[in-house]
């Protein structure tokens, strides 16, 4: 029997409260305190082997820092029914609703990519342009396709290896601009001699 496909994630955390440096030195940790039902769904749906782009929200570049992976599927968030713990949950005492899952790390970018980069090329990429981070950005969780995955990958490569994407950029809306510019004028013309 064949194991399920691997799925793709992005995972949200302020660097003041937990970074990926601190899960670089940690290895591994315990991704609770999620309080959102959709965010929630999807930790749910995760397996071991699934793979997560780490995202420094809330901080001055917001940005794709680096990958993890998921090492255990979820199981109850114990700080929800704990009282003495901030993410405590005072409805979750009855019936713990919420969940948790152990991700370890995988990957950090020598270069990230930040949110005004992905927003950028969101404008020439409709596969960026179909990200949940930009559609729905409060989410603390989302799935990520498999296209979105390696889109992400290139740009981060591209931007490795030193690539300006903001000139990038620029270039290609120049050259669109031009594009339906002779378009227009194509159209002017045909108009005209009819």
């Amino acid at each position: 029997m064949s194991s399920p496909p691997r799925k793709n994630f992005l995972v949200k955390s302020e660097p003041s409260e937990y970074s990926i440096q601190q899960l670089q030195q940690d290895h591994h940790q315990e991704w609770d305190g999620v309080r959102n039902y959709t965010a929630r769904n999807h930790l749910n749906t995760m397996k071991p082997g699934d793979k997560c782009f780490f995202y420094h929200s809330s901080c001055k570049l917001p940005s794709i820092v680096g990958t993890c992976r998921i090492a255990r599927a979820a199981q109850p968030d114990q700080t929800a029914v704990n009282p003495k713990h901030k993410n405590f949950d005072p409805k979750s005492t009855e019936s713990n609703r919420w969940v948790s899952v152990l991700v370890e790390f995988e990957a950090l970018f020598e270069t990230s990519i930040t949110i005004k980069e992905l927003r950028m090329q969101a404008t020439i990429n409709p596969v960026i342009a179909n990200m949940s981070l930009l559609r729905q950005s409060r989410l603390s969780v989302m799935p990520v396709s498999d296209e979105e995955w390696q889109a992400v990958l290139d740009l981060q490569t591209r931007k490795e290896q030193g690539e300006d994407l903001e000139q990038l950029q620029q270039q290609i809306q120049t050259k669109e601009k031009q594009r339906r510019t002779k378009r227009t004028e194509k159209v002017a013309v045909t108009t005209s001699t009819s």
